[in-house]
């Protein structure tokens, strides 16, 4: 448990622990309690399953159960260290583990059982349980029989809870993990004055496995709960709420809330303008408070008891603070936070963040990559406390189909980083978040289409919005029906006809250099999706997928190099000095950007099939295998992206270093964009309106691609902006490439047909005339 958690202990019932092996819940203490070393703990570690009522009953006996206190463990059937916690503290056991089965066999003992009792003072008095355990591989802590906190309890694929049985799981992690108990439904735990039960199934997470470790650091019984405590932000005692999301509303004076709770009734968001002496923790202003009501939708069955809230509130004011909360009086209040509107008006000028790929667990770690997210956005944060709003371009968790309690967690680490209660965010769907109900769950996205849903749940469809006159329109590329894509944007456009620029974002990008390059479902964006964007007059399309930052040349219609271009660039395995700016681009040319990892839970390299040269579309192309994030400054005549680099993944220092910058000007006799689309120009919608037309089968769900599983590993560093050529190679198995295929194939013929229809007709009535 931090530091700062600890601080918080002068207004709990401290968890006094004695050798007989019972805590005792003391009156409040001055002294937060540390029980690891000083809990005498019955355990049993040969793999056999307690009887029936170990985890509930006063007295347990038998030759299987033994005594000690912790911490416990083994690595390699000895006493060593297993390497440091995430706080960097030593987990070397005291009391060792048997590690291996008797049978001879060489195999770990796939479960450990551990209990011990404490007793409370006053039962009503407790509000909360926090604690803090360190564990290898997987760790389930309950009270009473009650569940307070799991940890990496899962398979070793996560597909099922190993929770209640004798099976391998968990992480498999190379060092000790923490996991931090926060548990508020106290009711459940049907506390009494004395013999009430800990209990914690330990796992190990494979058969081969080098070690094992148990370490409950703190357990304490809280009467009250500090709301300003910045490691629980989101879980006050008498609330339940979790993942607190501002999402990005129709314009600039809209925001959409959406979050997690263990409430049952109806829910509220509750929000004012913070005075001039308002200071972080401070509860919410008394005066000119606003309410709007929640709707509520019962959670998966993984989110354990959470329901999602939503709320839309209008009417926010330019240049403004606010401070909002989320509950009801009848169920308890989140914590209060803020957020800061900024200028707002069409052709105001506004700044905003582009994340790529979070992607929080590729990296194999899913703590490891979370702290990573949270420096990285937290330092884009602070460096741009005038971000209009964060849009992540998707894969904001690794794994992948259906929902289970490690993407459960996964989401809860993307939501975690204090800056994400702040900046208010807009996403896209990645093909790791395309296959589960959960992205709907955490998600409350503006102007929601009929269009691009996939199994991500109604919140995956094609949505737009404005800001201050720009016009953004988020596609679903893991549905393959273009046509449908196509509708949707000219319904948008056709509803801001005084955009004044058009941008497009999705997650997987056509002009990529990296793993994705050559896969079918990328060629056939490549093809058929980029003459739709120029037709339409796109200015910008912001992408994610290929983990390698890739920026375009402005590109046509047939995803060339701009004519008007080529005659100051030569073209071709980035050997040039890569252009920064353009002024007045010519009409139906786009910039492609691409971005790396935000988290750098994950690198690519450059595509075997490129032979360490660029394709022609390539003007700059990055990849030091250290996170990133995307600057994006917008007026009503320049469009500006500046990347940086957030962290040194050598040194874990963070830093905020210029990489990349491009510039779109428009001077005032720049010639007009295309005209929007007219009624006879706009094709019929494609069948059943109203119903996505989502090809069977096509949902790009990422089952296909994290074989390899490889986290950056290249000889060296690989190119630096075209510095360097690439001399590296990925160690492991090639992914497989995305599988979904466009049918665009019978559009295009149609097209083709009635174009020349209309061109003979024109021709014989000219004759005739």
């Amino acid at each position: 448990m931090s530091a700062r958690l600890c601080a918080v202990l002068a207004v709990v019932l401290a968890v006094v622990v004695f050798a007989a092996g019972s805590i005792t819940a003391q009156a409040a203490s001055e002294n937060p309690v540390i029980a690891g070393t000083a809990t005498t703990w019955q355990y049993v570690d040969n793999g056999v399953h307690p009887a029936d009522g170990w985890q509930t009953s006063g007295v347990v006996t038998g030759a299987d159960w033994k005594s000690a206190a912790g911490s416990f463990g083994a690595k390699r059937g000895e006493i060593a260290s297993l390497g440091q916690n995430a706080a960097g503290k030593d987990c070397m056991p005291k009391t060792l583990l048997m590690q291996y089965k008797s049978d001879g066999s060489g195999d770990d003992i796939p479960v450990y059982f551990f209990r011990t009792t404490f007793d409370v003072a006053d039962v009503s008095a407790v509000k909360a349980i926090t604690g803090s355990v360190d564990y290898d591989d997987a760790a389930i802590v309950a009270i009473n029989g009650q569940v307070i906190g799991e940890f990496d309890n899962h398979t070793k694929d996560g597909a099922d809870p190993i929770y209640g049985t004798d099976n391998y799981g968990g992480s498999n992690a190379s060092d000790p993990k923490t996991g931090e108990v926060n548990f508020t439904d106290v009711a459940k735990l049907n506390l009494k004055p004395t013999g009430n039960v800990i209990s914690v199934e330990l796992h190990n997470g494979r058969a081969s496995s080098s070690d094992i470790y148990l370490d409950v650091t703190n357990l304490t019984l809280k009467t009250s709960v500090d709301p300003t405590d910045p490691d629980t932000p989101d879980k006050p005692a008498k609330a339940g709420v979790k993942n607190v999301f501002v999402n990005i509303g129709s314009d600039e004076t809209q925001r959409n809330f959406n979050w997690l709770s263990t409430a049952t009734g109806a829910g509220k968001v509750q929000y004012a303008v913070v005075p001039s002496a308002f200071k972080a923790g401070d509860e919410l202003p008394a005066d000119g408070v606003k309410t709007v009501n929640a709707s509520r939708t019962d959670g998966d069955p993984v989110s354990a008891g959470y329901a999602t809230y939503r709320a839309t509130a209008a009417g926010f004011a330019a240049s403004t603070t606010y401070a909002y909360r989320v509950g009801s009086d009848d169920e308890g209040w989140s914590s209060t936070y803020t957020f800061t509107t900024q200028a707002q008006g069409s052709g105001g000028a506004f700044s905003f963040l582009i994340a790529g790929d979070p992607q929080i667990g590729a990296g194999g770690n899913d703590e490891q990559d979370g702290a990573k997210w949270d420096v990285s956005i937290n330092q884009a944060y602070a460096q741009v406390p005038n971000a209009s709003f964060l849009l992540s371009v998707g894969d904001q968790v690794n794994k992948t189909g259906a929902a289970t309690l490690r993407q459960q967690a996964q989401y809860d680490l993307f939501a975690k980083p204090a800056a994400m209660r702040s900046l208010t965010l807009a996403t896209d769907v990645g093909n790791h978040d395309a296959g589960s109900v959960l992205y709907t769950s955490h998600y409350n996205l503006p102007n929601l289409s009929n269009y691009g849903a996939s199994k991500a749940g109604a919140e995956s469809a094609d949505y737009w919005f404005t800001y201050n006159g720009v016009l953004f329109m988020s596609l679903n590329s893991n549905t393959s029906d273009l046509s449908a894509h196509q509708f949707f944007m000219e319904q948008a456009i056709a509803a801001n006809p005084k955009a004044t620029w058009k941008v497009v974002t999705f997650h997987h990008a056509p002009f990529s250099v990296a793993s994705h390059y050559s896969d079918t479902q990328i060629k056939n964006l490549r093809a058929n999706l980029t003459p739709i964007l120029s037709k339409l007059g796109i200015d910008v399309v912001l992408t994610g997928h290929d983990h390698y930052y890739t920026r375009s040349y402005m590109l046509d219609a047939n995803g060339n190099p701009s004519a008007s271009a080529a005659e100051k660039y030569t073209y071709g395995n980035g050997s040039d000095a890569a252009p920064t700016e353009v002024t007045n681009p010519v009409d139906g040319d786009v910039l492609y950007i691409t971005a790396d990892s935000a988290s750098g839970s994950k690198y690519y390299a450059l595509n075997d099939s490129l032979g360490g040269k660029y394709p022609n579309y390539s003007a700059y192309s990055w990849q030091q295998n250290n996170p990133s994030i995307i600057v994006a400054d917008v007026t009503e005549n320049s469009f500006s992206l500046k990347m940086y680099q957030t962290e040194d993944d050598n040194t874990q220092v963070a830093q905020w270093t210029p990489i990349d910058s491009f510039t779109i000007t428009r001077k005032s006799d720049q010639p007009s964009t295309p005209d929007t689309p007219s009624t006879s120009d706009t094709p019929n919608a494609p069948n059943q309106p109203g119903t996505p037309n989502v090809p069977g089968g096509t949902d790009n769900n990422g089952a296909n691609q994290n074989g390899g599983n490889w986290n950056g590993n290249m000889t060296g560093k690989a190119d630096n902006g075209h510095a360097n050529q690439v001399s590296s190679s990925r160690s492991g198995k090639k992914l497989p490439q995305t599988g979904d295929t466009f049918p665009v194939g019978p559009v295009i013929a149609v097209a083709v047909v009635a174009a020349v229809a209309i061109g003979l007709g024109v021709y014989l009535k000219t004759r005739k005339n």
